[in-house]
Order: structure tokens, then sequence, then C-alpha cells
């Protein structure tokens, strides 16, 4: 657990790096004469959902800065190994970590032996996207609705089981905040890699897959959505109901953003953090994203400072109330 002084570093973060125009500043001529491309590490598989908007965002900003980003994969971990590697990057503006939430607010709380620091080892850039996560089961699965699943579950303590993407991940962390919410025992099965093959075929009951990923699967009869993660029920999925519907106040959406390593000069901070927030904003981007049942977001470097800084504490607090411990 970070100390109170740590979480005040972040929030002096957000007043550092205001959001406004730099296109002007003679720092851009520094970045662009570099020959050596952007590299945003993310720290999850090729095909997850981080790794699709990546590469999405990764084209539009190559267009508008005239420099290659180039998207490079260190999955593993729960993304630590990709998060440790960008910490101890040079701090240039060459190497940036796309994020997701598990990597920068959950890691810190599970992990006692975490070899970075959210708050201290990077500089936020943008806040890129909300994703929704879907409460999947298999398509011939007897359950059809959340109740319909926790009356079950009421019934034979600890006899459905759940995938997740790792112990830590936010499929393990926020299903055990909703077994608690709802006082009901599943069993948990961490797997290194995607469970959803698994998960189709009913070796596996559950697992909160996101939106991006589930949907066509859910489109093509394979899976079924139990219920949503959002506060609200989106576009894409109009007859899923949320969790919140039957569990008040359940709210457990991942997001992503990408950081600089601590040290990056602020003019760069800057540059980036508008070439990147207006990737996200391209009309084309949106669409492909809210096709996805993604929420693309695009705000500046103080916006995402502010907003990490909020969802550490509370992903610190859902973890110590369910005792989420990983040595």
């Amino acid at each position: 657990m970070l100390s109170k002084s740590n979480r005040r570093n972040l929030l002096k973060v957000a007043v550092a790096f205001p959001f406004f125009n730099v296109m002007n500043r003679p720092v851009i001529a520094q970045i662009l004469a570099s020959g050596q491309p952007i590299r945003l590490i993310v720290p999850a598989p090729v095909g997850s959902s981080p790794d699709f908007f990546a590469r999405l965002i990764a084209q539009q900003a190559t267009k508008s800065l005239g420099k290659p980003i180039i998207v490079e994969n260190r999955p593993g971990a729960a993304g630590i190994i990709g998060a440790e590697y960008v910490a101890k990057s040079v701090a240039d503006g060459t190497t940036l970590l796309y994020a997701h939430s598990g990597v920068m607010v959950m890691n810190p709380h599970i992990y006692s032996k975490l070899r970075y620091d959210p708050l201290n080892d990077f500089v936020a850039i943008s806040h890129t996207l909300t994703a929704p996560c879907v409460l999947a089961t298999a398509y011939e699965s007897p359950y059809s609705t959340l109740p319909d699943l926790l009356i079950k579950a009421m019934e034979m303590p600890g006899e459905i089981n759940y995938a997740s993407y790792g112990a830590g991940t936010l499929a393990h962390v926020a299903m055990e905040a909703l077994c608690a919410e709802a006082n009901v025992k599943f069993t948990h099965i961490p797997y290194s890699g995607q469970p959803t093959t698994d998960l189709i075929s009913n070796v596996v009951q559950l697992c909160f897959e996101p939106v991006n990923t589930a949907l066509p699967l859910i489109r093509e009869k394979k899976l079924k959505a139990l219920a949503i993660t959002s506060s609200k029920r989106i576009a894409v999925l109009p007859t899923v109901s949320t969790i919140s519907e039957t569990i008040p106040n359940f709210y457990a959406d991942t997001w992503q953003g990408i950081y600089a390593p601590s040290g990056t000069a602020e003019e760069i901070i800057m540059t980036l953090a508008e070439h990147f927030s207006n990737a996200v904003n391209v009309p084309t981007t949106r669409r492909l994203a809210f096709d996805q049942g993604l929420i693309p977001v695009g705000s500046g470097a103080s916006d995402l400072a502010a907003f990490t800084n909020a969802e550490f504490q509370r992903w610190g607090e859902v973890v110590k109330r369910n005792n989420i411990r990983i040595n």
C-alpha cells in the first residue's frame, strides 16, 4: 500500500501538466528529430481489449505526429512485466505504457513485492477509454440472468466456477467483489492466457470478459451475457441488464490510459497528450470504439492523473475489503 504522500504526488502531476494547445512548441522538433520511433508498450496479449484500441489510436497519432508509433506487446503477470519495463525505460518520450486499470490501480494493493510504483514511476498522458465488461457464460448454460445465477449459487456454494486472466486481474477482483456483495461463493480458476475457449465449451462457467471480445461471440451464440459491469446499459447490448440493477452501486468497468516514465519533460507530456487525445476523438476512431461497446474518453494529462488517483483509492478499498493479496 502506498503512502498518502505518494498519492499527493499524483495530484501534483494533475496540476503540473495542464491540457492546452502546444502545436508550436519547440519540443515537437526535438521529438520528431530523433530517428527512434515511439514504442507503445501494451502489457496484455495480442487481440486483447487494450491491444485493439492501442493499435487503433497509434495509427491515428502516427499520422498527426509524423513519427512512427509501434505497438509492442509485453504481457504476463497481470501486466506487471510490461509496466516494469516502461518504468525502467529512459524518460525521453520514446517508450510509453498503454496501461489498463489493473496495472495502475489494482496491482499495487494486491502484490506485496511489486517492483514498480504506479503513482511515482509514471506520468499521466491521456485517458483513452472505458471498457465495460460482460459477465459471460456459455450459450448453452442453464443461467439466463444474474438473479438466476445467484439463486443457484446460494443453493450450491463453491460448485460454480469462474475463470480469470490471472490472479489479481479485474476478472478476479471484480468477481470476488460480486461474491461478497451477493453473499455467494464461486471457485476461482486463474488462466495464464485467454479462457474464452473453455468458457464457450462450459469447462468454466463464468468469466468477466471485456465487451469488445465478448460481443462477436454473443452475436454468434457461443456466449451469453448475464449482466454488464457499467453503471448504465450500453447501446450494443441494450437488453443486457447492469449488475447494479440487481446489486445496487456495483460498478466494475475497466479503463485504459497512456503513461510515460517519471521524469519525462513536461513539454513532451503535453505534446503527446494532445496528439493521443486528438487520435481518440477522430470520428472514425470513436465510431469503431462505440461499435465494439467501448466508451472513448480522449482526455488529457491532468484529467487522467486525477482519475488514476481516485480509482487507486476506490479499488484499494475493494481489494482490502475482500482480502485479496498475492506475495
